[in-house]
């Protein structure tokens, strides 16, 4: 029976990769740049020693490092057959140390947040901002929120199949916009402390995890961006920067002690900031763009929700703006999920 084709433009999600990350020595992979399996050079050639790295217009070939085959034909072609076999070691036993420092560093931060985000929901204590008591509710679930944005960031890295570069890039933009307005709010790192505190640590572990990252070639990688994507994005980006921007003033003028003196301004200026980068990123569409599509869909649930139970409380949405951030979070994921499809075939 024919496969039934799906109605209007859907977006098709790509397969998996292969799950070797320290694979070397194949013809088109060296040292991480893809390469065409014949490059054509411009004068005679009559030894693999004479090549040179001006030849090729690629650094990582040479004759030191790999094996190649040099066939006159007209032009002389050089075809990049693999690399030497001290080559191929050196690299090997480079790749296996980085990815178990990815490893090292990523499952911990994972777990970190993990206890972080259940301490706010479950516990009352002082970490949990009185989650039983007092008017810090929005605050503590402002704090769950922004770890539930990096979990699944992190999470996905570790298993290659669901590694995808938009997971790293998550991170990334959640930690360094959050830490950027936080800075901002707290006027810099005079007092390192909260939530400035935790912002930096989860830039500077998310920049070592990006430099050693499998896919950190990929991280810039532009996506396919479309205007219905950008759209819906824009919806909620705008109110999100311009709460921001109020939460941020608020902490700057030290209005309210009680919840200045211990940084919950800054911090729902980071979380908006946070996740104005991450609903940024889904409207690029890079690779993996669903995680942050339904990270930042949630998460804006989530405070919607908590706006509409608590509607007078500090850094609440309000009634309205609760309702329409509900509204835009379920209403962001149920388009574009309806919109992309599986692959038919990998």
């Amino acid at each position: 029976m024919p496969a039934v084709r799906p109605r209007g433009r859907r977006l098709q999600e790509p397969c998996a990769r292969p799950v070797d990350e320290c694979q070397i020595g194949s013809s088109a992979d060296l040292g991480g740049v893809t390469h065409p399996s014949s490059l054509l050079v411009d004068r005679p050639l009559e030894q693999p020693a004479d090549i040179r790295h001006d030849d090729v217009g690629v650094r990582q070939v040479s004759d030191e490092a790999a094996l190649v085959e040099v066939r006159p034909i007209g032009a002389v072609t050089l075809r990049v057959v693999g690399w030497s076999q001290g080559e191929k070691w050196r690299r090997a036993v480079t790749c296996r140390a980085r990815m178990v420092a990815f490893y090292t560093l990523t499952a911990p931060l994972t777990l970190f947040t993990t206890v972080e985000f259940f301490t706010h929901l479950l516990l009352n204590t002082p970490v949990a901002t009185q989650w039983t008591g007092g008017s810090h509710h929005i605050h503590a679930l402002a704090h769950a929120t922004l770890n539930a944005v990096l979990i699944p960031a992190l999470a996905t890295q570790l298993y290659p199949r669901t590694r995808r570069i938009a997971g790293l890039q998550q991170l990334l933009v959640a930690a360094l916009f959050g830490l950027a307005v936080s800075l901002i709010a707290k006027r810099g790192f005079a007092d390192l402390d909260f939530p400035v505190f935790n912002f930096t640590l989860y830039s500077v572990a998310g920049l070592i995890i990006a430099a050693i990252h499998p896919s950190r070639g990929e991280l810039l990688r532009p996506g396919k961006p479309t205007a219905w994507t950008a759209g819906i994005a824009l919806l909620a980006v705008v109110p999100l920067a311009a709460y921001a921007a109020t939460e941020a003033a608020k902490q700057i003028s030290g209005i309210d002690p009680v919840h200045a003196e211990v940084g919950h301004w800054a911090l729902m200026a980071g979380l908006a900031s946070s996740l104005v980068g991450v609903i940024g990123l889904t409207a690029l569409r890079t690779e993996g763009w669903r995680l942050p599509l339904w990270s930042a869909g949630l998460a804006t649930l989530a405070l919607g929700i908590g706006s509409i139970a608590m509607p007078t409380e500090a850094s609440s949405f309000g009634l309205l703006g609760g309702t329409a951030a509900v509204l835009w979070g379920a209403a962001s994921i149920a388009i574009s999920e309806s919109r992309t499809v599986a692959p038919i075939s990998c």
